[in-house]
């Protein structure tokens, strides 16, 4: 006894046609509906990264702007306050390895957001703090590092 196709396939006509007509309706939702999903999924992460970029990058200016330890003081308690970043700077400090490969599609698309709004060396873990993104940023004298929680970067919804 041979497994066969046509034991499961309709004898009929009208079983023929419907099955002519609704498999690829199927898959073309199917199909269109992950390329959409996708799409958005990588917009929405690209975006998200983009407002911790943005965030890390304004706290790079003030700190450029005045940098005395009062105002720092300051600006990185603002940090974690209002963006939820809790932020050090190791002064003397530089980067071990510039800019490795980020894993996963959280770290590519901070890695991206950071080459556009803060143009600096980075380094970004995503793995190493569970529930958080750690990322190192080169400053001419020092080493800015940032603790961000995951939810600032990762939607869980898909609409």
């Amino acid at each position: 006894m041979a497994f066969s196709i046509k034991d499961y396939l309709p004898k009929s006509l009208l079983g023929r046609s419907l099955l002519i007509i609704v498999v690829p309706l199927i898959l073309l939702q199917v199909v269109s509906g992950f390329i959409f999903f996708e799409a958005h999924w990588d917009k929405v992460s690209l975006r998200l990264a983009r407002g911790v970029a943005g965030d890390i990058a304004a706290v790079i200016r003030l700190l450029r702007a005045d940098p005395t330890p009062v105002q720092r003081s300051v600006i990185l308690d603002t940090a974690a306050e209002s963006m939820q970043l809790v932020v050090t700077v190791r002064d003397g400090a530089v980067l071990k390895s510039p800019q490795p490969v980020a894993e996963g599609l959280t770290g590519q698309m901070m890695a991206r957001a950071m080459r556009e709004y803060v143009g600096k060396p980075t380094q970004i873990d995503t793995e190493s703090v569970p529930r958080h993104v750690v990322i190192d940023v080169q400053l001419p004298n020092a080493v800015l590092h940032v603790v961000a929680t995951r939810k600032r970067l990762f939607s869980s919804t898909a609409y």
